[in-house]
């Protein structure tokens, strides 16, 4: 398996989508797997002052900070989840 990236987008409205790729994933018969992380403007707010993010210019240098590279640091669904900040996951494998 090959990590891709973190892409971040954050919109006018004040939301965000935040997520990876990962290449030739073993366990899905070596096919790429994506996964996406949108957020509501009131919901990407709260992530942003969870980790001390002070600016939303700021907020892919925090995330990675935090996260890691690849949102891979720790499991960002899993802080999000036990930090009651409300997502919607889309994931693709092709």
């Amino acid at each position: 398996m090959t990590k891709g990236k973190m892409f971040f987008t954050m919109n006018e409205d004040g939301s965000a989508d935040i997520g990876y790729n990962d290449y030739d994933v073993e366990v899905f018969g070596g096919c790429d797997y994506e996964a996406t992380y949108e957020f509501n403007a009131k919901n990407f707010a709260q992530l942003l002052k969870k980790i001390g993010c002070p600016e939303k210019d700021e907020a892919e240098e925090y995330i990675k900070k935090v996260f890691g590279e690849n949102l891979d640091k720790m499991s960002f669904g899993e802080y999000c989840d036990d930090n009651k900040i409300k997502y919607k996951l889309h994931t693709w494998i092709g």
